[in-house]
């Protein structure tokens, strides 16, 4: 118990890998009630029911296939923050980067359902998927994931740094993932594509050779998987 509890000290990021199981445990329990399948296909397979599930169900979503890509910026924030504030310091951090894509997934799953896109405009969002993989724009804002900024520690200064360094974080990965999250979101229901879009997005986030050309034509891979 020594041993890992100072492991868990000296990696505080654990607590996303935490949030990516429970995510997935509970999308899994879920399956077939009220998030039917959430966990192995699109989530655009709940078709019908109350606003409310549709919305819990994408915001799980989202934690199951995101929040292994907050290891590096957990850690940075647990170790630039005092150790009596660590956890409330990485909770700021979440809250700040899930607002991003909060205000961009919102509306898309209230609607979830209710849209209904032809083939050709599903075609038409994965080629842009693919096609934004490989863009120098899509490269710069992929590296920028990686940078970290200076965090007070402690006061309002250390929450205000957290929170704006948590939106900072978001918004770079809502730029680089969203498109492909979108694509995946507004396909037919397809067993496994959510779990390989996860691969996919920590893949190139800590594996800078597959990013580009390999993401591109894994994402590419994903469509075929969706459309097919």
């Amino acid at each position: 118990m020594t041993v890992l509890r100072q492991w868990l000290v000296w990696h505080p990021e654990w607590v996303a890998l935490a949030v990516c199981v429970a995510a997935w445990s509970l999308l899994l329990v879920q399956a077939g009630q009220t998030m039917p399948l959430l966990a192995l296909c699109t989530a655009n397979g709940v078709q019908s029911g109350p606003v409310l599930p549709r919305v819990l169900g994408g915001l799980l979503m989202l934690l199951a296939m995101m929040s292994p890509r907050w290891l590096p910026a957990l850690r940075h924030v647990a170790f630039r923050s005092l150790r009596q504030r660590r956890g409330r310091a990485m909770s700021v951090f979440v809250l700040g980067w899930l607002l991003p894509w909060l205000l961009a997934g919102l509306p898309l799953w209230a609607w979830q359902g209710v849209i209904a896109l032809p083939t050709a405009a599903l075609v038409a969002l994965f080629a842009g998927a693919v096609l934004w993989q490989g863009l120098p724009a899509r490269k710069r804002v992929l590296l920028r994931c990686h940078r970290t900024q200076p965090l007070a520690p402690g006061g309002w200064r250390a929450q205000s740094d957290c929170l704006r360094f948590g939106i900072r974080q978001g918004v770079d990965c809502l730029l680089t993932c969203g498109p492909l999250m979108l694509a995946l979101s507004l396909a037919p229901p397809a067993r496994g594509l959510m779990p390989a879009a996860s691969a996919l997005l920590a893949a190139e986030l800590y594996l800078p050779r597959f990013a580009g050309r390999r993401a591109a034509l894994f994402t590419a891979l994903l469509g075929c998987a969706a459309l097919g």
